[in-house]
C-alpha cells in the first residue's frame, strides 16, 4: 500500500491548505482566549475535519471490498466529527456535549452490535464475561476513551503523535487482520496531519490544529479498532488487557487528573492545567520535547504489555502490572501538581 500511503498525504497536503483557507469565514478558528492555552496566534482547527474527509474518501476508493466492515466505523466517527465541528465554531457546554456523546455512542452500540463481552482472565480465576453488562459498559469505554483522547490534546502534535504510535502498536500486534488497510490508511491521514501540527526543525509551531472534532472523531475511530480486535477477529497476540496497555497513556491521564482534581476539590469536568503535557513543562521542557516525551512515554507503555504478554506473562499478572504503572503515573503526576515548582510559559 506504499503508492496508496502516498496517495493519501498528498491529499492530506491539498485538503489542508484549502482547509486553511476556508477556516476563518466558516469559524473554525482556535483563538488563545484562555490561560490555559499555549499558542499566542489565531489557528485553524481543522485537522479532525480533514482527517475524516480524507480518510472516508481513501476507504471508499481504496477499499470498497470492506465497506460492510468500515461502515459502521464511518457512521459513529462522522457524527463525533460533526459534533466537534459544532463545538470548536460555537462552544457546546461541558454537560450538554458529554449528553450528545452518550446519545451518539448508544445509537452506535446498539444499530453496529458492537460490544464488548470478554475480558480476558485479568484477575487469574478464569475468563470473565460481560453478560448483561456489554452494553452500558461498551458506551462507557468508548465515551472514556474519548474523552481521554480530548484530554490528552494540549500541545502541538501531542494527540496526533500518541494516536500514530498507539495506532502503530494496532498494527504490529495484529498485523495481517481484516481491518489492517484500514488502520494503515488512518495512520497515513493522521501523519499527513502532524506534517503541519507537530513541532520539528522545520516547523516552530503548529500551522493547524486537530481541534475537538478530530478528538472526539479519533478517539471513537480508535475505540472502534480496539473493540473490532479484541471483540470480533480475536487473536491471541492481541488480548483485551495487551490492548488496554496500548492505550494506558491517555488512561492514565485522565484517570490521574481526576484523582487529582478530587483531591484538591474542584469539578472533575472544569479545564485546568492538571494534565501530565502541562506539568512536565513545569520542569523547564519544551513544548517540542514535552510532546516527544510523553509520545515515547505512550509507545514505552504499550510495548511494555505486548511484550510482558509475548514472554508469557498471564493476563492477571498484567492486570497487576497495570495497576502498579498506574500508581507511579499518578505519583508522578502528582508530585508535579503540588512540588511547587514556577510554571514557565516556553513556547
Amino acid at each position: 500500500m506504499i503508492l496508496e500511503v502516498l496517495i493519501i498525504l498528498v491529499a492530506m497536503v491539498a485538503f489542508i491548505h484549502f482547509g486553511q483557507r476556508v477556516a476563518p469565514y466558516i469559524g473554525l478558528i482556535d483563538h488563545p482566549s484562555e490561560a490555559r492555552k499555549k499558542h499566542k496566534n489565531a489557528t485553524p482547527a481543522i485537522g479532525g475535519a480533514v482527517i475524516f474527509i480524507v480518510f472516508t474518501l481513501s476507504l471508499l476508493i481504496f477499499l470498497p471490498m470492506l465497506s460492510n466492515i468500515y461502515s459502521t466505523l464511518l457512521a459513529g466517527m462522522g457524527a463525533y466529527v460533526v459534533l466537534g465541528v459544532r463545538d470548536d465554531i460555537k462552544h457546546i457546554r461541558a454537560h450538554k456535549k458529554m449528553l450528545l456523546q452518550i446519545v451518539i455512542a448508544l445509537f452506535f452500540v446498539a444499530g453496529a452490535k458492537m460490544e464488548i463481552h470478554l475480558l480476558g482472565n485479568i484477575f487469574g480465576m478464569g475468563d470473565i464475561g460481560t453478560r448483561w453488562a456489554a452494553f452500558p459498559f461498551t458506551v462507557l469505554c468508548i465515551i472514556v476513551l474519548i474523552n481521554a483522547i480530548n484530554w490528552i490534546d494540549g500541545l502541538d502534535g501531542l494527540a496526533g503523535g500518541v494516536l500514530f504510535s498507539i495506532l502503530g502498536l494496532l498494527f504490529y500486534s495484529t498485523y495481517g487482520s481484516v481491518i489492517t488497510p484500514i488502520i494503515i490508511i488512518l495512520m497515513a491521514t493522521i501523519a499527513g496531519f502532524l506534517l503541519f501540527n507537530i513541532r520539528t526543525m522545520f516547523r516552530a509551531k503548529a500551522a493547524i490544529f486537530l481541534g475537538d472534532a478530530g478528538s472526539l472523531g479519533l478517539g471513537f475511530a480508535l475505540s472502534w479498532i480496539v473493540i473490532y480486535l479484541t471483540q470480533i477477529e480475536v487473536t491471541h497476540q492481541l488480548t483485551p488487557m495487551v490492548a488496554v496497555w496500548i492505550i494506558s497513556y491517555p488512561i492514565f491521564d485522565m484517570i490521574s487528573s481526576m484523582i487529582n482534581r478530587t483531591l484538591n476539590k474542584t469539578p472533575l469536568h472544569s479545564a485546568d492545567n492538571m494534565h501530565m503535557h502541562f506539568l512536565i513543562q513545569n520542569l523547564g521542557i519544551s513544548v517540542q520535547n514535552s510532546s516527544y516525551i510523553l509520545i515515547t512515554t505512550s509507545t514505552l507503555y504499550g510495548l511494555i504489555g505486548i511484550f510482558a504478554h509475548r514472554f508469557g506473562l498471564p493476563e492477571f499478572g498484567l492486570t497487576f502490572l497495570w495497576c502498579v504503572t498506574l500508581c507511579i503515573h499518578f505519583g508522578v503526576f502528582r508530585w508535579l501538581s503540588i512540588s511547587g515548582l514556577s510554571t514557565k510559559n516556553i513556547n
